[in-house]
């Protein structure tokens, strides 16, 4: 006997639902926005896009007990409406018809209003943090907002239709203070800008040394088969800021103690970036950087973030650790929050970026835009898998993966300290993590950041390290990497 047919309530763009009454259980995301597309019903909604791949098709569901509505699961690729566990089902009675719930995201080109009109990005984010948006991007009407925010692409604008969070921490909005916003002063400084070179306040050989590997990079950026190259430059970058002071300079990096494994990491990290810069990155290969506390997982975001900063031109390096709360933007009016979206993160890191100088392209649109080459450098994003974060938590984590699955032109490097992740990247093994995606290792590789437990690699570590000083007579199962060592070894 055949299953019972189940239709489909849909959504598409925001809107309200309409019954869709066509079987779905069969049906993958390319199937259901073909068929949507194309029914009188809903077709008016898709005016204006004209690439289906950047449309994500999302399916609810409900906790295991059945008890209210748990999230949604992202319809992936080859995924059909009837692979989704725990689906969300509702029975008409009128017609005694049965329905899932499919969530349809366009282009935030397409999506909504609001903000004043401050075209995408005021229409998309969050009410709390909209209007202010719209307005403080400059724009009217429907059109508005500031060259930035216009260059986004449909892609990168899916990140921005995130919810938001179920609590926000009392926190006022001021600009943004954070590592991005160094590296736009440090990028606009090596670049020549009078005012980013007294603000980041390098001592003249420290800032020749990095325009030096610039120029370089430039010059390996337009060379077939370079990434050797670019791989120098990173290391040049990252010597020469540690020759600056840790205790006083806000740039100064530590030392890098030259390992096989180090090595390795920054050779992956370098063709990636050389690819991502020409804009010729493929989606996937992105990295979880995983292993204990103190092994140096964050040093290495810093690092890279950096190495970016001052090396490239049109990759945008953005970074947060949700180990802390986001103090809000005063410049783009978003509030603080304790879980920031990606899309306020890459908003902000877009408008810092320009406004310092240290954008690519002029107000130019296309390959110019930094926007359509962001760098993720995520921090502890095991912290949205918290109970304190089930609010947003899963939405954040399924349009960072969305993005990053549907898009070239996107790095993501991601820490978590954590010697397991298993159940973080594969959460349909875990009944509280229902409505997170699955980190497949075509998208997210995991790369282990292990500690140094052999003593002698150790001494050496710490004399390069820290010249003078006392290592501990025996290491300890962590604390110890590559570059770092922290203070309770």
């Amino acid at each position: 006997m055949a299953a019972a047919a189940v239709f489909a309530l849909v959504s598409v763009g925001g809107a309200g639902k309409d019954a869709w009454d066509k079987s779905v259980l069969g049906l993958t995301r390319a199937d259901i926005l073909r068929g949507v597309k194309s029914d009188d019903m809903f077709k008016a909604h898709f005016t204006g896009v004209e690439n289906l791949q950047a449309c994500c098709v999302y399916v609810a569901t409900v906790s295991p007990d059945g008890a209210g509505t748990a999230g949604e699961v992202l319809l992936e690729e080859d995924m059909e409406v009837g692979d989704v566990k725990n689906r969300k089902e509702t029975r008409k009675t009128t017609s005694g018809k049965t329905y899932v719930h499919l969530r349809i995201m366009l282009p935030a080109a397409h999506g909504g209003s609001g903000g004043g009109g401050g075209g995408l990005l005021g229409a998309a984010l969050p009410a709390s943090g909209g209007a202010a948006a719209g307005g403080g991007a400059g724009g009217s009407g429907g059109g508005g907002g500031s060259d930035a925010v216009e260059q986004l692409t449909g892609s990168v604008a899916r990140l921005l239709l995130i919810p938001p969070p179920a609590a926000r921490d009392e926190l006022a909005p001021r600009v943004l203070d954070s590592d991005t916003r160094r590296w736009a002063v440090l990028r606009a400084a090596v670049r020549g800008d009078a005012d980013a070179v007294a603000a980041a306040a390098m001592p003249d050989d420290v800032l020749a040394t990095l325009r030096e590997a610039r120029g370089n990079a430039a010059a390996a950026v337009a060379t077939p088969s370079a990434g050797e190259d670019l791989l120098k430059q990173c290391m040049n970058v990252w010597r020469a800021l540690a020759r600056l002071d840790e205790n006083t300079h806000p740039y100064a990096l530590p030392p890098p103690y030259a390992t096989a494994a180090l090595e390795a990491e920054l050779r992956y990290v370098a063709f990636h970036l050389l690819a991502l810069e020409r804009g010729e990155r493929p989606v996937g290969n992105n990295a979880i950087y995983t292993g204990p506390k103190g092994t140096g997982k964050t040093t290495l975001l810093q690092c890279v973030g950096a190495m970016a900063a001052v090396l490239l031109h049109h990759t945008l390096p953005v970074y947060w650790s949700y180990e802390v709360a986001w103090p809000g933007c005063t410049e783009c009016g978003q509030e603080g929050t304790r879980y920031p979206p990606t899309a306020a993160l890459l908003r902000c890191a877009v408008h810092t970026f320009r406004w310092r100088g240290g954008g690519g392209g002029g107000g130019g649109g296309g390959r110019d835009s930094i926007a359509e080459r962001p760098l993720w450098l995520l921090d502890e994003f095991t912290e949205l898998y918290e109970s304190a974060a089930a609010g947003c938590g899963p939405a954040i984590m399924r349009e960072l993966h969305c993005h990053c699955k549907l898009n070239r032109n996107v790095f993501a490097l991601l820490a978590a300290s954590r010697t397991q992740v298993e159940h973080y990247m594969h959460p349909e093994k875990v009944d509280r993590f229902t409505g997170y995606p699955n980190l497949n290792n075509t998208i997210f590789r995991c790369r282990e950041v292990a500690p140094i437990r052999d003593g002698a690699t150790l001494a050496a570590f710490a004399a390069a390290r820290y010249p003078g000083r006392v290592p501990p007579r025996r290491p300890r199962t962590s604390g110890c990497h590559w570059w770092h060592w922290p203070q309770r070894c």
